[in-house]
């Protein structure tokens, strides 16, 4: 944002100290912190690791890696709990890794051979960290973004753990792995759970510490896997579901924890094979639809599928006769406008206008009508955004390939459909359009675009003028390219820049800009102001609530729900009773010589004795008071300063 002399930014505060501001740029693998005589716990988990296997915790240096120093316990229960005490580290950061025998949720039995679980943690930030599957798979990813890419540890492992969750088609928002559980009833517990599960498959504890160990080699680097390798896990999941092979693992997880939260790890499992095989949700709106496996490489690419509300399942001969259409569009009718995905290939839509041709994949997928000649710049809503119909393709008003600013928005939300047949009316008053949800207001004796304060309160009208009211963005209005800019208004502190609690020790005060840019609009309260709308503070509004009140010149009070905030009443120059709050200088308040008005310019006044001091550098001023002292001379003379200055144009000094 630029700033010219005139329209500067100014965030005015005081504090009676300068504190020493924290760096909130967030922990590097190299802001290293001791830790010492600190206990960690979590479980392992596969299935449970067994009382008896071991946990340890490694000391990690700068690029992540083993130092040598390590603690080390045992698992305590056959839930795989653990509990390890750190005596002495030189960094928070540390590999954990439980390794012995587990109980095997998939064979309802404890392995014959070992295995080894890898998590890395922050010692610095938690207490308790659980090592499963999920951070095994991740952890030379996360490793590597250190290492290589430079990342605190947290950004690695929030980027690892969004990429293995798209890698399984997941779109649940896992925070720290380190919090992973199996038992629970969100969605979080249910992922875990399955992608132990399908990890394991059938292999032998050698042959599946071989596959974790190949998928976090290759998903190290780039953070993406092999869809063979992906395509493998499908398939296995599919066998699972055709021979209901779930209900037996759900058993074994039941025997061994009778009395744990299970999660719905079935649906998640069959999600996962749905989305590798190119099938996508079924939903109520999809029922009946049949479509072919995408997957080339998988064992059953070439079976078809139907979708019956919530699971895909196979479809029956019968089910393919009656549903599954052939691309030979010649025998199947259609009015303008209908669509029509190829079930032999999901990137295909048809689209008829006046007959069946070749359209995007958009038509049938947004659930909106084909965009045909008929529909040239209309706008329509679909999966909560907005889309306009452009030459045969609806376009996003997220889409890159369109500019929110682009002349077709204007003609479209203007044109004839929308604002067909309105009449004059009354200045300031809104409608909202024929065609769509966007709202248009009656100004200069023409219909135009309302902007977001004005399609929830109306026009700004001189018989409204100084009102206050609350307005709240509505569904479409904010791609509406207003006709003039927004000022939105700071000098007196329209703003909620400026902090909303008084430190302890002191008080401060803040004076700010006013600035006249492209449009500024939010959810809140606006103030009509000389024919605009401009968004205001609460502090604001509390202020504009005293004018109810009876006052005279100089009047001064702490606001009560900003009680940082100093407000002074300022008469007119002909009559003292008549005039209006303002926003006042801390020193208005603090001295108990009520405020500083034009009317007062150059009186002196005798007030308690105290230090006083601002120190500006062109964008910001900083306040500093002393506090007052109950035994200090009360006969310090103070003289009223008002003048036209950008960071106190009325105080005592």
């Amino acid at each position: 944002m630029n700033f010219s002399e005139k329209n500067f930014a100014i965030f005015c505060f005081l504090t009676i100290f300068l504190a020493s501001c924290g760096d909130d740029s967030g922990s590097s693998a190299k802001n290293f912190e001791s830790i010492e005589n600190k206990s960690i716990s979590g479980v392992a988990q596969l299935g449970p690791f067994e009382k008896g296997a071991t946990v340890a915790a490694f000391e990690l240096d700068e690029e992540f890696k083993p130092t040598g120093r390590n603690y080390q316990t045992e698992i305590e229960n056959d839930w795989g709990e653990y509990s390890i005490k750190v005596k002495n580290l030189k960094t928070q950061y540390v590999l954990l890794k439980a390794d012995g025998y587990y109980y095997s949720y998939i064979t309802g039995k404890t392995t014959k051979e070992r295995i080894s679980l890898n998590a890395f943690t922050d010692l610095n930030e938690r207490n308790g960290a659980n090592i499963n599957v999920f951070s095994h798979l991740i952890h030379k990813r996360v490793q590597y973004l250190i290492a290589t890419k430079k990342k605190s540890f947290e950004k690695a492992e929030e980027q690892a753990i969004s990429e293995i969750l798209k890698i399984f088609g997941y779109k649940t928002d896992i925070k720290a792995i380190e919090d992973l559980d199996f038992f629970g009833e969100d969605e979080q517990s249910a992922i875990g759970l399955a992608i132990s599960i399908l990890m394991q498959g059938d292999l032998t504890p050698t042959n599946l510490e071989k596959r974790l160990d190949d998928f976090s080699k290759d998903f190290e680097e780039d953070g993406v896997l092999d869809n063979d390798k992906l395509t493998k896990l499908a398939d296995w999941a599919y066998l699972q579901y055709i021979f209901s092979k779930n209900g037996a693992i759900r058993e074994n997880i039941e025997k061994l924890h009778p009395t744990a939260s299970i999660p719905s790890f079935e649906t998640t499992m069959d999600n996962f094979w749905w989305q590798n095989y190119g099938l996508g949700s079924c939903e109520e709106n999809r029922k009946n639809n049949i479509k072919k496996n995408q997957n080339s490489g998988s064992e059953f690419n070439e079976k078809l599928f139907i979708c019956r509300p919530s699971i895909w399942r196979p479809a029956s001969e019968s089910e393919i006769q009656k549903y599954y259409w052939p691309d030979d569009m010649k025998n199947i009718e259609g009015k303008d406008g209908d669509t029509y995905q190829s079930p032999t290939d999901s990137t295909t839509c048809y689209i008829y206008e006046g007959k069946w041709r070749k359209g995007y994949l958009e038509d049938c997928t947004l659930g909106l009508p084909g965009c045909t000649k008929d529909r040239q710049l209309e706008i329509r809503k679909a999966s909560d955004d907005w889309y306009i119909c452009d030459n045969q393709k609806w376009y996003s008003w997220h889409s890159e390939e369109i500019n929110g600013n682009d002349d077709k928005w204007k003609i479209s939300i203007t044109n004839e459909k929308d604002t067909a047949g309105w009449k004059s009316a009354k200045q300031g008053t809104i409608r909202k359009g024929n065609k769509s949800d966007i709202v248009y207001i009656f100004d200069n004796n023409a219909w135009r675009l309302a902007t977001i304060p004005e399609a929830t309160l109306g026009g700004c009208t001189a018989e409204i003028q100084d009102s206050i009211g609350y307005a709240e963005i509505l569904n479409g209005q904010y791609f509406v390219d207003s006709i003039a800019t927004s000022c939105v208004r700071y000098r007196n502190n329209y703003s909620n820049v400026c902090p909303k609690e008084a430190p302890s020790t002191g008080y401060y005060s803040c004076t700010q800009r006013e600035e006249c840019s492209t449009p500024f609009y939010q959810n809140g309260y606006y103030h009509c102001d000389n024919g605009k709308w401009h968004w205001v503070s609460d502090c604001f509004v509390e202020m504009k609530k005293l004018s109810t009140k009876k006052a005279k010149d100089g009047d001064s009070q702490w606001g009560k729900k900003c009680t940082s905030k100093c407000y002074v009443f300022e008469s007119d120059t002909s009559d003292s009773t008549r005039g209006s709050w303002r926003f006042g200088d801390i020193t208005e308040c603090v001295l108990g010589l009520g405020g500083c008005t034009k009317k007062r310019r150059g009186e002196t006044k005798f007030g308690p004795y105290t230090e006083i001091s601002t120190n500006c550098d062109g964008y910001y001023c900083w306040k500093y008071i002393k506090p007052l002292d109950k035994d200090a001379p009360q006969d310090a003379p103070y003289y009223c300063r008002y003048e036209d200055d950008v960071c106190h144009p009325h105080e005592w000094r």
